[in-house]
């Protein structure tokens, strides 16, 4: 085993070396060539912005001339000059304005007019005729005949390149400088005068000096002509017919990059920036050696830093597997002691704990067989308990809980619907849970619902979690899942309404209950929906909302007196109005409901502490109402009568309400005037009212002027108008049209149907 191990080890060992080796190669050959392009380009940004500094300096000075010539162009004591070059005066005031120019303008050595008329020359030390100027400033490449043609044309403005100045006519001095000629005034047509602008050639010099970093380079200045304005030095190859091609290739392109030039001697490499102010070229030349020389030197780094890499990668990639191998060691002894027979034969540690997880995987599936079958009895159960209304609120419903037995309701509707298959069970002998598994597979592709086997071994209840509320969208889903549950054979929907609270899951059970009984008149395979059976809430008593929000009223206030009256007065109209059995049902469901949300919310215990069967689903264990109304009064006497001796809030909500009943009815009520009685602020008595019932101070007067008003149609004859002065309102109108959206009738139709109802 121990030779197995080293192969092993020796195996991972110089295969990771060799996957090191192959990036490693590739870096070889391709970073050198990558190195010299980000070199080439580097180097080209360094030297353009070099020359981009020069191009600029040149160009800002280039463009202060243009403004001292615009000036000149402006200057009255110069204009009076030209204009009377025989005052004497006059040009001695003009000779000292450009004295001011020279000392402003540090590039500027000398400023020259030449005044055509006279053909004399005004200097800022004298006067002299054009003759004995050009003797006095004589240049080495410029001759007297193309210098009076520049001085007597119409050409705007002109420069002569870098030239030596030489000027006096004793002892002489010379001076580089570079000529600019113009026109005067500026722009002018038939200029009556020339400006000649001598500009040392050092300034610029040294600029280009400052571009200058190694031996052997240089730097120039090339016009739009192509003449030199200026260089650095005078290399040889400056006027090789090689550069002098290259020059004027670049005149052509673009406005900034490099190119490289061969010489017979040598390579050069030309770097060149154009101005777009001047058009001239500034042009950088460096010996193509000297970066040779310097790729030369980082091949030699990249080499030695890629055998440093690899000989350091080699060593961590041994240590690391090394290191890593010991798990595979630990492995073996877990092997040993779990499954000692996994060691036998010629396995090694891997292919011993390969052999150990496919024993565990096995034993692992016959477990997960026994876990599924009891996470589907606590789905069953989850299920009731929704059917039940165990659940008060949303963030109840999806729970750790509800997860890890795979079920999730996100809503914010939900509703309960019942398939019956009596044909497959009975006469194929299919398993009502095989049919369950089928019809969730079938829903559960398309929304969120989930099935539980129903006491009827025939029928399967589904409970589903929708998106929308709308009947139309809800009959649609229904009918495709019967379609696609045709598969499975014939089978009839039942389908309660859709509600947006849990606890309402129970209501819509037992409202699907009620539209399969309907299958006797609607006929069999097809959804039959609670809605079209008749049997809505549109045919309940008119009074149940008002008694249902006394009844919860009477909870929230744990007034056990005020909620026995409330329920006999519940039970009375249960008895005594003509409603269908499931009609009754629903109002018993709708009770339990209120009276068992109250309680949760008073109670830390559950309802089933004080009754086991206080739940929806277990109405039918009563078998009259008289049973469910004792099981609903010894519910609250046990919880609320307790509850009640903790609250100390009560008695102040207390003597709210008896406030509003005995003022309600007056013009003068308000909550201006209520919270004047109490002591309190408008806004702090609305929160406190709202919080202790459930509902804002206008609402709950309003109720009970409503519920006055219905009293007084129903037992006396009095005038409507009258009846609803007497409460306390004054639009007739409007409380119309308030009573007809709570009743669903107007004040007259109401007390014609009650009249009505007392004769029968």
């Amino acid at each position: 085993m121990n030779s197995r191990k080293s192969s092993l080890l020796y195996k991972y060992v110089l295969f990771y070396i060799i996957v090191l080796l192959i990036p490693i190669v590739v870096v070889w050959f391709t970073s050198y060539n990558y190195f010299t392009q980000v070199l080439k380009e580097e180097l080209t940004l360094e030297e353009v912005n070099r020359l981009t500094h020069v191009k600029d300096s040149v160009d800002e000075r280039n463009s202060n001339l243009l403004r001292v010539m615009s000036n000149l162009s402006l200057n009255r004591v110069i204009s009076a000059a030209l204009q009377a070059p025989e005052d004497k005066f006059q040009i001695l005031t003009a000779q000292l304005e450009l004295k001011n120019y020279i000392a402003n303008y540090d590039f500027i050595n000398e400023v020259s007019i030449y005044i055509k008329n006279s053909h004399q020359v005004m200097t800022s030390v004298g006067e002299y005729s054009i003759d004995l100027y050009s003797d006095i400033y004589r240049y080495s490449n410029w001759d007297k005949v193309s210098f009076y043609q520049i001085l007597n044309g119409t050409e705007p403005q002109y420069i002569h390149p870098a030239d030596t100045l030489t000027f006096g006519t004793g002892e002489s001095s010379n001076k580089r400088v570079i000529t600019y000629v113009f026109s005067y005034p500026t722009n002018s047509t038939y200029p009556v005068a020339k400006v000649i602008f001598h500009v040392d050639e050092d300034k610029l010099v040294y600029l280009l000096k400052n571009t200058i970093s190694r031996t052997g380079e240089t730097a120039l200045i090339i016009d739009q002509q192509g003449r030199i304005i200026t260089s650095l030095q005078d290399a040889p190859y400056i006027s090789s017919e090689p550069f002098i091609q290259i020059s004027n290739s670049i005149s052509n392109q673009a406005s900034m990059g490099s190119q490289i030039i061969e010489t017979s001697n040598s390579r050069q490499l030309v770097f060149y920036v154009r101005s777009n102010v001047t058009g001239w070229l500034y042009i950088r030349i460096v010996p193509y050696m000297q970066i040779m020389e310097k790729l030369g030197g980082i091949k030699y780094s990249i080499l030695v830093a890629l055998l440093i890499t690899f000989c350091v990668g080699a060593l961590i990639i041994y240590f690391l597997t090394k290191i890593s191998y010991n798990p595979i060691k630990q492995i073996k002894e877990l092997v040993r002691t779990l499954e000692p027979n996994a060691l036998n034969g010629n396995r090694n540690e891997i292919e011993s704990a390969k052999y150990l997880l496919l024993n565990l995987a096995e034993r692992n599936s016959h477990l997960n067989d026994e876990i599924i079958h009891n996470r589907q009895a606590q789905r069953d159960i989850y299920l009731q308990g929704l059917l039940k209304g165990q659940f008060d609120r949303f963030d109840e419903l999806n729970n750790k809980s509800a997860d890890e037995i795979g079920i999730k309701l996100t809503g914010p509707y939900f509703s309960a619907a019942i398939f019956h298959f009596s044909k497959l069970v009975d006469d194929e002998h299919i398993p009502l849970h095989r049919l369950k598994g089928m019809l969730e597979q079938v829903i559960q592709h398309a929304e969120e619902g989930y099935c539980i086997e129903s006491l009827d071994r025939h029928a399967v209840i589904l409970v589903m979690s929708l998106s929308e509320s709308t009947e139309s969208n809800y009959r649609n889903k229904l009918s495709n899942f019967h379609s696609n549950s045709q598969i499975l054979g014939p089978c009839t929907v039942g389908a309660g309404n859709v509600y947006s609270t849990i606890r309402d899951l129970g209501k819509s059970y037992i409202e699907a209950l009620s539209s399969l009984d309907y299958s006797f008149i609607k006929g069999k395979n097809q959804v039959i929906m609670f809605s079209h059976t008749g049997l809505n809430e549109d045919n309940y008593p008119i009074n149940m909302k008002a008694l249902m929000e006394n009844l919860r009223m009477a909870l929230k206030l744990s007034d056990v007196s005020q909620i026995a009256d409330c329920l006999d007065k519940l039970i009375d109209t249960l008895k005594t109005a003509n409603m269908s059995l499931v009609a009754v049902k629903l109002l018993c469901f709708d009770i339990i409901n209120v009276i068992v949300g109250e309680g949760n919310k008073k109670s830390v215990e559950p309802a089933s502490k004080w009754n086991p069967h206080m739940d929806m689903i277990s109405i039918a264990n009563y078998e009259t109402i008289d049973e469910l109304s004792v099981a609903l009064r010894s519910y609250c006497l046990n919880l609320f009568v307790d509850s009640r001796k903790e609250s100390s809030c009560n008695d102040q909500l207390t003597s709210m309400l008896t406030y509003i009943g005995e003022n309600c009815f007056t013009f003068e009520f308000s909550i201006q005037n209520m919270a004047q009685h109490f002591n309190m602020s408008p806004s702090r008595l609305s929160h406190y009212f709202k919080d202790q019932t459930g509902q804002n101070i206008i609402d709950y007067v309003t109720l009970q002027k409503m519920e006055t008003v219905q009293s007084m149609l129903r037992d006396s004859d009095e005038h409507v108008k009258n009846i609803i002065e007497k409460v306390g309102f004054s639009d007739v109108s409007s409380f119309s049209r308030k009573f007809k959206s709570i009743t669903g009738l107007t004040p007259g139709k109401y007390r014609q149907l009650h009249q009505r109802k007392a004769v029968e």
